[in-house]
């Protein structure tokens, strides 16, 4: 065996999944996981070496934010090279028209830096003869019609006059999509796992599942979403970390709910319910969706094997119009009201996979 294998092999069993996330992502070009890899070094010396004491500085923290660098014209450069190149541009046109299956649908508002990006990471793990990407540009006024304008031979883009957010732009993306499956995905997320598609494909193509989510990332490495969980936190609902819980985090599971940050479904099942609802213009869009998909009688999966980091609320803000919690809320009922069957009643929602004392509500 050669020194480069045995070291390979070594080194496998002491990385953690944050460090191979890491080096993931630097091997592929992704700027921001540069901030880390000191702090991921350190770990690594301290566990593997035994040496205790290493200077980590503030940048392995568990912060749910992250800034990424805004976009240079050298950024731009490099991506020109980066871009699929075709011969015969209608001889390629014609053999997408053919076989599209997946249309990915991104509605975008400024932070251009987010949209570059995700579009980055779909052109290192996307098939664009099998894939179309639809980019709804709700009148941003930063770099972002420039960036897109880069993509103009991959992407089809919609301009509209004014910001008519998340749901309005997906719901107006999906009427133009020709792919059998939509992918609705946030701006502010990366790929960061090799068929991923095919990873949602596998169960969202099942007659009796009408939605599938992916296992999402904060940029350190932990999680932020692997399923949605109603009730939870004794709110309405919210995003789970399973905390390692019976590995419920790395299995393929049931859930009530799943995030629209990365959601596929299929197009006859989006039409079928008339798509996102328009009453809920920033939040809960996802899972009430989610809830008329199970309402309908399919299924709602989450899978492990579609991962991206999201850089979450970055493009719309972390505000819950009270408007938004009212209509759903009169729709679905108020928390305590609505009952997760995929939640174990024994175990806490203020403390997920924490078992309830007794004479606790």
């Amino acid at each position: 065996m050669s020194p480069a294998k045995r070291l390979k092999q070594s080194l496998q069993g002491k990385l953690s999944l944050s460090t191979k996330i890491l080096l993931r992502r630097l091997l592929a070009g992704s700027r921001s996981a540069v901030r880390h890899l000191a702090a991921s070094i350190s770990k690594f010396v301290e566990r593997v070496l035994g040496i205790t004491g290493v200077n980590r500085g503030n940048f392995w923290t568990r912060n749910k934010s992250l800034a990424v660098p805004a976009i240079t014209s050298r950024d731009l450069l490099l991506l020109k090279n980066e871009l699929p190149k075709s011969t015969n541009v209608e001889d390629h046109e014609a053999e997408r028209m053919k076989g599209i299956r997946v249309s990915i649908v991104i509605p975008v508002f400024n932070k251009a830096e987010f949209t570059f990006q995700c579009l980055r990471s779909l052109l290192r793990e996307v098939d664009f003869r099998e894939t179309e990407v639809i980019v709804v540009n709700n009148a941003s006024t930063d770099q972002t019609g420039e960036l897109l304008s880069h993509f103009e031979d991959l992407l089809l883009v919609i301009e509209n006059t004014d910001n008519r957010g998340f749901v309005e732009a997906s719901n107006q993306g999906a009427a133009l999509a020709r792919g059998e499956y939509l992918l609705f995905l946030n701006n502010d997320t990366e790929v960061i796992t090799p068929n991923w598609i095919e990873a949602l494909l596998e169960y969202a193509q099942q007659p009796q599942v009408g939605a599938v989510g992916a296992r999402l990332l904060y940029p350190q490495g932990h999680p932020q979403h692997e399923g949605i969980i109603m009730g939870l936190g004794l709110g309405t609902a919210g995003n789970v970390d399973h905390g390692g819980y019976f590995s419920l985090g790395q299995s393929v599971l049931n859930a009530s709910a799943v995030t629209a940050a990365c959601m596929m479904t299929r197009s006859a099942v989006f039409s079928e319910l008339g798509g996102f609802e328009k009453q809920l213009t920033v939040a809960f869009n996802d899972v009430d969706y989610c809830l008329r998909v199970r309402q309908a009688g399919y299924r709602v999966v989450y899978t492990p094997y579609a991962e991206l980091f999201h850089y979450e609320s970055a493009s719309r803000g972390s505000l819950h119009p009270p408007a938004d919690e009212a209509f759903f809320r009169e729709r679905w009922g108020c928390p305590g009201e609505i009952v997760d069957p995929y939640y174990n009643p024994n175990l806490d929602l203020r403390r997920p996979y924490h078992v309830r004392v007794d004479g606790e509500a």
